[in-house]
Order: structure tokens, then C-alpha cells, then sequence
């Protein structure tokens, strides 16, 4: 966040009272402008003469206001799919320059999602419809990705994950919602879930060789660009279908949940997505053909 770029929050916190003082605002200017290293000092000097420092009182609203201002989702890479859909990633090698194949691969990402609306008139409100007085919600999700190769072809992967917060009005009130990190389902405290544990298989049928850079869910190697992929276990119906690189994965590019999937229908999955089943994919040169059959929720 550049100087003058601060100078006018600054300007502007002070107007802005809905949701906590204007000291409230500045404080999460003056943490936003942490990630910025250059511009730490002069948000510093600015908003907090003779060496003041937020309060520790307030620094969780501060925080929560920072990640609303600064990104929608601090996740970093792509969370990754359970299938081959995506195309390869930003900076594969090339073929001749593949790397032996990977045989064991440890990541991690952390997503914090905060999200708030105004007052606003509400005439007709009800359970379902959105606080017209205001309220801020957050969401944290820690996502640990282990993965092993038990043999040529084959990718072991599991996911651990812990969720924690809730959507605003608890996920209802807009057909599409604003956070797709959001569910039915929030709690105040942390708690422990498996959102993935699934084998995927490849088999060989010739072609040429292309490099697979290592990924979330994804061990580094070479296979072949004419393959069948075969993918059973736990995961994501859209981990196969519908899985493109510019609006897949809230914890990479767009939140809005009728953005990030197929937003017009819905598929077998339980609260938070995930379901049994298994797919099989058929690579052809530029064509893909995919199949597969997933167990449906018992309530919807």
C-alpha cells in the first residue's frame, strides 16, 4: 500500500464509523501496510505518533478489517484438485526437463475470510434474509496436504483440514453467496474434518511426454499427454468436472460461490462439497472425456 495511498484511508477511516471507531479503521490500515515493508514506517509515523500501538483490545476487529481491505483470501497457491482437469501449472518444465518422479510431497495453506455488510432498510426481513443491521463474519480454514506415490502411475493424497467461523446470516440470504469459504455449518470453535483421501491412477497410452509440476494434490513428474486417469476415494465432484484456472478455487481467485463452480446447478456432495465416488478421465491429444458416479447427501 503506497504513501499516498494511506494518506487517503486515513482521510477517509475517519468518516467511517458503522462497524467501530475511526482509531478502529486506522488501526487496520497501519496492519495492512505491514505487508508492504516499505510502507510500514510511514503508516506508522501517520496514525500512530510518539510510538502509540493498536491496543490489544481491539487487534482482532483491526485484523479482520485488514483482510477485508487487503485480499479476499490470503491462501496464496491454488488449493489444487483431486483430478488432472487443470492445465498444467505457471512454469511447468518442459518434457526433455522432467524431473524423476516425485515419490513423497508434505504442503500446507491457511485461508482467513472476512466479510461484513452495512446497516441498510430492511422492510420485509425474515430468517433467511440478511441482518439490515449490519455484522461482520469471518472464516479460517488450515489445510494439510500429504501425498505418496506407492507405486508407477499412482498418487496417494489426503487432506486433514481445520474449519472454524461462519458466513454472513450463516451462509444465507443471497442466491449467490458472497464467500464460497462459507458454509451451513459454521462453528465458533475450531474443528477437525477430512474434506480428502482419494488414489488416483494413471495408465499410459502413448503420445508425448509432458512435465507435471509439483502442486497441492499434484506430485511432480512426466505422463503422457494420451492417458486414462482414474480417481476413486473421497474428494470433490468439481475437483473433476468443471475445473478450470480462472474461476475454481475461492482460496486462489473469485469468492462468490456461483463463480467459482457450476453455480446454476447442484451435484452430489456433503455441507462443505466433498463426497464418495470415483471418476474416470480418457486424454486425447486437446480432448478430454469424463465419467463418473459419486454417492448423493442423505439430507440435501
Amino acid at each position: 500500500m503506497r504513501a499516498i495511498d494511506m494518506n487517503i484511508f486515513a482521510r477517509v477511516a475517519g468518516r467511517l464509523k458503522p462497524f467501530g471507531t475511526a482509531e478502529t479503521w486506522q488501526q487496520a490500515t497501519w496492519i495492512a501496510a505491514l505487508r508492504d515493508p516499505a510502507s510500514a514506517q510511514h503508516a506508522r509515523d501517520m496514525l500512530f505518533p510518539d510510538e502509540q500501538r493498536p491496543p490489544c483490545r481491539r487487534l482482532a476487529a483491526a485484523m479482520l478489517l485488514a483482510t477485508m481491505m487487503v485480499s479476499p483470501a490470503l491462501a496464496g497457491p491454488p488449493a489444487g484438485s483431486a483430478g488432472d482437469a487443470a492445465e498444467p501449472a505457471d512454469g511447468a518444465l518442459l518434457a526433455k526437463d522432467a524431473p524423476t518422479d516425485e515419490r513423497v510431497a508434505f504442503h500446507g495453506q491457511t485461508t482467513i475470510v472476512g466479510q461484513g455488510n452495512f446497516k441498510f432498510r430492511a422492510p420485509y426481513g425474515g430468517a433467511n434474509s440478511f441482518n439490515g443491521t449490519g455484522e461482520i463474519r469471518e472464516t479460517i480454514d488450515v489445510t494439510f496436504y500429504a501425498g505418496f506415490r506407492p507405486w508407477r502411475g499412482a498418487e496417494l493424497w489426503i487432506n486433514p483440514e481445520v474449519d472454524q467461523g461462519f458466513g454472513l446470516r450463516n451462509t444465507l440470504g443471497a442466491a449467490g453467496f458472497p464467500s464460497a469459504e462459507a458454509y451451513k455449518v459454521g462453528k465458533k470453535s475450531p474443528y477437525l474434518r477430512l474434506p480428502r483421501l482419494f488414489l488416483r491412477q494413471a495408465i499410459d497410452l502413448g503420445g508425448d511426454s509432458e512435465a507435471a509440476a509439483a502442486d497441492l494434490n499434484q506430485l511432480a513428474g512426466s505422463r503422457a499427454t494420451n492417458r486414462i486417469v482414474l480417481t476413486v476415494g473421497k474428494f470433490g465432484v468439481t475437483d473433476i468436472f468443471d475445473n478450470n484456472k480462472y474461476a475454481h478455487d475461492p482460496r486462489h481467485d473469485f469468492l462468490n460461490w456461483s463463480v467459482v463452480d457450476a453455480g446454476s446447478m447442484d451435484y452430489a456432495a456433503d455441507a462443505w462439497g466433498y463426497t464418495y465416488g470415483g471418476a474416470a478421465e480418457l486424454y486425447k491429444g486437446r480432448y478430454t472425456l469424463r465419467v463418473g458416479l459419486f454417492d448423493l447427501s442423505t439430507v440435501p
